[in-house]
């Protein structure tokens, strides 16, 4: 295994350093609505994964489609839905990504090419490879 760094413009960086920090203070605002009772069900967060999502989603085209897990927030964000789209989500609101119907498990918007999370590990791999040959 290669020891060798990879360098990244200043730009890169900070753009990236940008979404890992939404991603954070969103899933920190959340987890504490959860403990306080304001979010029902589960709210599985993407705490300490941040910069996964942010390197992984800033290589994607515009064009290219998700299908996350039941830790999808991050993906969500890192794919371009907006914060308060998710939070609204979350709190079971209309203005929401699924129109406060999915929760925090079953977030989709197509616009964005975010098809689904799933509150189930695994499936969403069946899910993407079904979704493959609709794209």
């Amino acid at each position: 295994m290669s020891n060798t760094a990879i360098e990244i413009d200043k730009q890169t960086a900070l753009s990236l350093y940008r979404t890992m920090q939404i991603i954070r203070q969103c899933e920190e605002r959340l987890a504490q609505s959860h403990q306080q009772g304001l979010v029902h069900g589960a709210c599985h967060t993407y705490v300490g994964q941040e910069a996964i999502a942010s390197a992984v989603f800033a290589h994607l085209r515009q064009s290219d489609v998700v299908f996350s897990t039941h830790r999808g927030h991050g993906h969500a964000l890192a794919k371009g839905l907006h914060p308060r789209e998710l939070i609204a989500e979350i709190y079971g609101r209309e203005t929401g990504c699924s129109q406060g119907r999915g929760g925090s498990m079953h977030l989709f918007k197509p616009e964005i090419g975010m098809m689904g999370t799933s509150g189930i590990v695994g499936p969403c791999i069946l899910q993407a490879c079904g979704g493959g040959y609709t794209f």
